[in-house]
């Protein structure tokens, strides 16, 4: 359910890998099944939801930034602190 975060190593919630992969995907996709599983399907929006939200807008950071560098910068920032501020959750 987690993975070492690229900033600091610390075990950081699956929901927030940004895939580079099938395999990145596919453990992504396994993280969410266990979620349905584990609560039959009833969980409408499982906890890290807006985890992988956060993370789609973040893998594209740069095209937010076309205009004015800080917005980029600003969502990466709130990402990062929004993945140190759960992490406690996934352990």
């Amino acid at each position: 359910m987690t993975f070492p975060s690229p900033a600091d190593g610390a075990a950081v919630g699956l929901s927030f890998i940004e895939p580079r992969s099938i395999d990145d995907l596919v453990r992504r996709r396994e993280m969410v099944k266990l979620w349905m599983d584990a609560t039959c399907g009833m969980l409408g929006r499982s906890p890290d939801f807006m985890n992988v939200f956060l993370t789609g807008l973040a893998s594209a950071a740069d095209s937010f930034g076309d205009k004015d560098p800080r917005f980029a910068n600003n969502l990466r920032a709130y990402v990062s602190m929004a993945c140190r501020t759960t992490v406690g959750f996934h352990r």
